[in-house]
């Protein structure tokens, strides 16, 4: 292995950015081939979540070679907004969520991701919440138009503990997983919904009911007392997901899926309640819910109906509300720890290590 003040982290060029993506073809295609996993990737940059630069590659490079197709590791980032909460108030933040962390095989065991990551703390993360750049990395890598996260999440699919040994300097912990729960209920073939009061969601309405959405999540973070930071489904972040299922649905010959989710008309005393999902098969994933014990009936029937025609297993929920498990489990919900998709968080911040991280929903997922 390379000494570690040999090693940088660079922004990718187009080049670059490509070759990383041939290079986790074998392992995230999902029955795709190359040209298909290829075009999945272009067609997905030019939407709202990843256009105008807010989607980054990085890569690990030898100092001396920094435009090299032979850089030993790579990850994608995504800008996003957020917000945190803290006793002065809910603040609008710049936020990132980490995606596609991949060695290659034959560079595995050698410590690369891990000092990819460690540096990339150092590259966007705000400066008031880092500690000093360690001298024995030698000098930091480039932050020019970054450095501005108050967070940064992202999924473990490697267990709980590797990513909380990534942090920005050999003594300081990454990204700690958090809340790694979900529930699902089985779908029945004959599940019923149909005579539910719910709306059935296009993709055309998500955006401004996620927008509604987004402005209670900040009235109700600046109404809490604990530290806490959240994502917002809008501004194209659950669009990913539903871009992503359609972009596969087409390239694969399944049936474009039409509907995205239900909501409830909204009337005293009901507040706004809705539901929002990726359709399978096998599973079926709620990516936002907002829904008091009341109005969770309507919607979830709503789901197992359509979940059934999508021949889905089961319908699941990320980080269910603790306020609602009583509901999900008179509905036949099962809480359960989730195995992959870990949710894991680092707050650039002195007290970063207090900060929960709410919403994290299957929405946030990249």
């Amino acid at each position: 292995m390379s000494s570690l003040s040999s090693l940088t982290l660079v922004k990718a060029n187009r080049e670059q950015t490509i070759e990383s993506r041939k290079r986790n073809f074998n392992e995230w295609n999902r029955g795709l081939n190359i040209e298909q996993y290829l075009k999945v990737h272009d067609d997905l940059d030019i939407h709202e979540h990843a256009s105008g630069e807010k989607l980054n590659t990085w890569v690990l490079v030898r100092r001396d070679d920094s435009h090299s197709l032979d850089f030993l590791c790579a990850c994608e980032t995504y800008v996003r907004e957020g917000l945190v909460a803290t006793p002065t108030g809910v603040t609008e933040v710049t936020a990132y969520a980490i995606a596609s962390v991949y060695t290659p095989v034959e560079n595995r065991k050698k410590g690369y991701a891990r000092q990819m990551l460690r540096l990339l703390h150092h590259v966007i993360g705000r400066k008031e919440g880092l500690p000093e750049f360690p001298a024995e990395w030698g000098a930091p890598p480039s932050n020019g138009g970054f450095g501005n996260a108050w967070f940064s999440i992202l999924y473990s699919d490697v267990g709980p503990k590797f990513y909380t040994t990534c942090g920005p300097t050999l003594s300081t912990p990454g990204w700690m997983v958090q809340n790694p729960y979900e529930v699902f209920w089985p779908v029945e073939g004959d599940a019923n919904g149909t005579d539910s009061p719910a709306r059935l969601l296009q993709e055309t309405d998500l955006e401004d009911l996620l927008t509604k959405d987004a402005a209670l999540i900040k009235e109700e973070m600046a109404g809490t007392t604990k530290l806490c930071c959240s994502f917002t489904a809008n501004h194209g972040v659950n669009n990913y997901l539903v871009q992503r299922s359609i972009i596969r649905a087409e390239l694969t010959g399944h049936p474009r899926p039409e509907v995205w989710g239900a909501v409830l008309p909204e009337h005293e005393p009901q507040a706004l309640s809705f539901l929002t999902w990726t359709p399978g098969p096998p599973d079926f994933t709620i990516s936002r819910l907002r829904a008091g014990p009341e109005a969770l009936p309507a919607l979830l029937g709503v789901a197992k109906k359509i979940a059934a025609e999508c021949k889905a297993q089961e319908i699941v929920a990320w980080a269910v509300p603790d306020g609602l498990q009583e509901a999900c489990e008179a509905l036949g919900g099962v809480r359960r720890a989730r195995t992959n998709h870990l949710p894991s968080v680092h707050v650039y911040a002195e007290d970063g290590d207090k900060f929960e991280w709410i919403h994290n929903e299957k929405f946030s997922w990249c």
